[in-house]
């Protein structure tokens, strides 16, 4: 996994501004092997199987931005930015399945 850099710190309107970067390469380059076999096995409801996998700089991004309050704001950024996905499947269409049947 690659790791978070911290590459700033600084005092902006009174507010603690703390800048970091990621090579996120690795997380991608894993998601594209996962991708290409685990549509094959993905299987009944009764199992729970890893719809992404996200470096923590960008989860941190969409957690600031309330994008992970919301599995439908998630699925949806997850459909505009699929390299991040493990699996081929559309989830944005199917999240009344995939969020527990809320929406």
């Amino acid at each position: 996994m690659s790791d978070l850099i911290l590459t700033g710190v600084h005092n902006v309107d009174d507010k603690l501004v703390i800048q970091h970067t990621q090579n996120i390469a690795s997380v991608l380059e894993a998601n594209y092997e996962t991708r290409k076999y685990t549509d094959e096995i993905w299987g009944g409801r009764q199992t729970v199987k890893p719809a992404a996998t996200i470096d923590l700089a960008t989860y941190l991004e969409l957690q600031r931005s309330g994008i992970m309050d919301d599995p439908q704001l998630f699925f949806q950024w997850l459909e505009r930015n699929p390299q991040y996905k493990v699996v081929n499947k559309t989830f944005a269409r199917n999240l009344q399945t995939f969020s527990g049947g809320k929406k």
